[in-house]
């Protein structure tokens, strides 16, 4: 899924204040896959613990299915291209 810079940007910048280190753009959307795989893990326990059956498109793919570009949701890159551009 192609991301924003304006989300790269704002994600380095978060995590770089954070950590006092340099973050990729790469890092950057690796943070920001792995921030969406935990709220789609706690989105289906809460369904589990209501006893909601999942969505049948959820049940096919699973968590890391690959996006448009064929990249896992834990590879995302700016524009979807894999480049360390921000």
């Amino acid at each position: 899924m192609p991301l924003s810079p304006d989300v790269i940007r704002a994600t380095r910048e978060f995590w770089s204040h954070r950590t006092g280190a340099a973050v990729s753009a790469d890092d950057a959307c690796q943070a920001i896959g792995n921030v969406a795989a935990l709220f789609d893990l706690l989105e289906r326990w809460d369904r589990e613990a209501r006893g909601e059956e999942s969505p049948a498109a959820e049940e096919e793919a699973p968590p890391a299915a690959a996006n448009a570009t064929g990249q896992s949701a834990g590879a995302l890159t700016p524009g979807g291209e894999g480049t360390d551009r921000p």
